[in-house]
């Protein structure tokens, strides 16, 4: 597990390859991009784009990650985050193996991109925005050229960076970072439900897994909490 946040009691049969972040890059480029209200959504999505830059460089020149791409050691699959990361996927070039990607914001559009998932933007928002897929006839111009300025900004801003990256840490990659785009991905779990998500076309590559994470045994609530709704 590839983390900045090691366990700390961490089963004998699990390792953590420790990512060295500056105190505090994290949240304060989350900070940046999520918390002024007066950033416009076009600010917020490329403070985002520069975040996932940064993040991008700092996980591949980590120490203990430089040390694992040097390593003679072999793994049957990568489980990777998709996040406009995708000199990532040089991983799956360098120990040979397919990627399961996870997307914390659903099927988003670099998710689609990556899957050859279909996005009809005529009712399927993009996930920035505040539409349901209901749309009028402006907010479906709205939507399209939301999604145009955001495969702009991915082309242009993400993917030079991306594969500035790529070039420098897998030097010695045999495939392209256009081809890990077009090929490399084999499935991805996405944090969404159908009971929760508007309807849309998904290919057998996607698969919702939203709220996995929830117990099935349902733990009554705390008294404070009952004590706290009864007044």
């Amino acid at each position: 597990m590839m983390s900045p946040f090691p366990l700390k009691n961490a089963p004998k049969t699990y390792r953590d390859v420790k990512i060295e972040y500056k105190t505090g890059l994290f949240e304060a480029a989350m900070d940046k991009v999520f918390d002024n209200i007066d950033n416009s959504i076009v600010q917020k999505m490329t403070k985002l784009g520069n975040f996932a830059n940064a993040i991008t460089n700092t996980t591949l020149s980590s120490p203990e990650v430089q040390a694992l791409l040097q390593s003679d050691e072999t793994f049957d699959l990568v489980i990777l985050e998709i996040f406009l990361d995708d000199a990532l996927l040089g991983f799956a070039d360098r120990f040979n193996c397919p990627v399961v990607g996870m997307s914390p914001f659903g099927a988003s559009p670099w998710v689609n991109l990556l899957t050859g998932s279909p996005q009809p933007l005529s009712y399927v928002p993009h996930p920035m925005l505040s539409y349901t897929d209901k749309m009028n006839f402006w907010q479906r111009l709205g939507n399209v050229l939301f999604t145009a300025f955001d495969e702009t900004l991915l082309t242009a801003m993400c993917n030079p960076i991306q594969q500035r990256h790529y070039n420098h840490f897998f030097p010695n990659a045999t495939r392209s970072l256009d081809e890990m785009r077009r090929h490399g991905v084999s499935l991805v779990l996405i944090n969404s439900h159908f009971s929760l998500s508007f309807p849309r076309p998904y290919l057998p590559n996607l698969i919702e897994v939203g709220g996995f994470h929830v117990n099935r045994k349902v733990n009554p609530l705390p008294e404070v909490s009952l004590t706290a709704h009864a007044h």
